[in-house]
C-alpha cells in the first residue's frame, strides 16, 4: 500500500517526466513534493483502513528521509558517473577553456557531447580571484599569460573562448599565436536573437 502510494504520488506531480541526465535542483523540488505527497497518501489510507493501530508514526518520517536520498542519489548518479569519467580521460584533445564563468561551464558541457574525445586541462581566467579555483571539478589554472606559455610549450591543442567579451587587441595576439603554432581556436557563441517584435514594442524602440 505504501509502495503504491508514493508510486501513484510521483506520477502524479512529474517525477517520472524529468530527463536524468539534466537532473537540477528543480527537479530536486519536484521530487520532494512526490516524497511528501506519497507519505501522506500512505498515512491517511493505512489511518482510514487500519486507524494506525500498532503503527509508528517515526516510521514514516524516516521512510521519507531515505526515500528522498536514495532518489536523489539515484538520479544525480547518472550526471556524476559521466562527469568522473570525462574528467579521469587520459586520451583525447587536450583543450583549455578561456573563461571561467557560466559561459565556461556552458563550453565544458558541449565538449563532453562531442564525439571525438576531449581531455579538458581546465580553464583560463583574467579575474586574479578566480585563479586556484574549480569550475564543474576543473581548476583555473592561471590568466592569459599562463595561457601563453601554455602556447609556447604545445601543451594545449585546443582552445576554447567562452568570454562574453575579450579585448580585440587580446584576441588578435592568441589567433596570431594559435595559427603560428597550428593548434586549433574555436569560440563559443551564445544567445537570443528577436525573430518577431511586438508592433508596439517596436514603435516604442523608434520613438526612443
Amino acid at each position: 500500500m505504501i509502495v503504491a502510494s508514493q508510486l501513484v504520488a510521483f506520477f502524479a506531480v512529474g517525477v517520472y517526466r524529468g530527463v536524468w541526465r539534466y537532473f537540477s535542483v528543480a527537479d530536486a523540488v519536484i521530487m520532494a513534493r512526490g516524497v511528501v505527497a506519497g507519505v501522506v497518501a500512505s498515512q491517511l489510507a493505512i489511518l482510514y483502513l487500519y486507524r494506525f493501530s500498532s503503527y509508528s508514526r517515526a516510521v514514516f518520517v524516516i521512510d521519507a528521509v531515505l526515500l528522498m536520498g536514495s532518489m536523489t542519489l539515484s538520479r544525480a548518479s547518472f550526471r556524476l558517473v559521466a562527469d568522473f569519467l570525462n574528467r579521469q580521460r587520459e586520451a583525447g584533445t587536450r583543450v583549455v577553456v578561456y573563461g571561467a564563468g557560466d559561459g565556461g561551464a556552458l563550453a565544458v558541457r558541449e565538449l563532453q557531447k562531442r564525439p571525438t574525445p576531449m581531455r579538458i586541462i581546465g580553464f583560463v581566467d583574467d579575474a586574479p580571484h578566480k585563479i586556484g579555483t574549480r569550475v564543474l571539478g576543473y581548476p583555473v589554472l592561471g590568466d592569459f599569460e599562463w595561457l601563453e606559455r601554455m602556447l609556447l610549450s604545445a601543451s594545449v591543442e585546443l582552445v576554447v573562448i567562452a568570454a562574453r567579451r575579450m579585448d580585440a587587441d587580446r584576441l588578435g595576439t592568441l589567433r596570431a599565436a594559435c595559427a603560428s603554432r597550428g593548434i586549433a581556436l574555436t569560440r563559443l557563441t551564445v544567445g537570443i536573437e528577436d525573430l518577431i517584435v511586438p508592433f508596439n514594442q517596436g514603435a516604442k524602440a523608434i520613438k526612443n
